[in-house]
């Protein structure tokens, strides 16, 4: 794992440090992430990590750079691309998370989540 993957990860201090700033953690959706994880069948641990990496946890991040096929902008907990739903139902943290599940059952971290998923080789 390389040093940003590393300063990704969560602390007790509720920050995350990501290229030098901080960047203030939203810790009831790691709870979220954990109650709906007890009914999926991923590991929580790299749900959480690729979670924070895409957006550090902040159920309403947007990310208006990222451009798809239809449309523009990624949303939410794991910043699921605006193809995926409505920004409505993807801002919503546990159906973005829902969403993020059937994703990865389908194509694992690397397809949906690559860049995120390489920092924590």
């Amino acid at each position: 794992m390389n040093n940003e993957a590393e300063n990704l990860i969560l602390s007790d201090n509720q920050f995350i440090s990501s290229s030098n700033r901080k960047v203030p953690y939203a810790p009831n959706t790691k709870v979220l992430l954990s109650q709906l994880s007890s009914q999926f069948e991923w590991n929580e641990s790299e749900a959480h990590d690729i979670m924070v990496c895409e957006s550090a946890g902040n159920p309403n991040s947007i990310n208006w750079k990222d451009s798809h096929k239809e449309c523009v902008g990624s949303y939410g907990l794991f910043q699921l691309s605006c193809d995926k739903g409505t920004p409505d139902e993807l801002l919503n943290a546990e159906r973005n998370i829902e969403i993020a599940y059937n994703l990865w059952q389908k194509n694992g971290w690397q397809k949906d989540w690559t860049n995120c998923f390489n920092k924590m080789q």
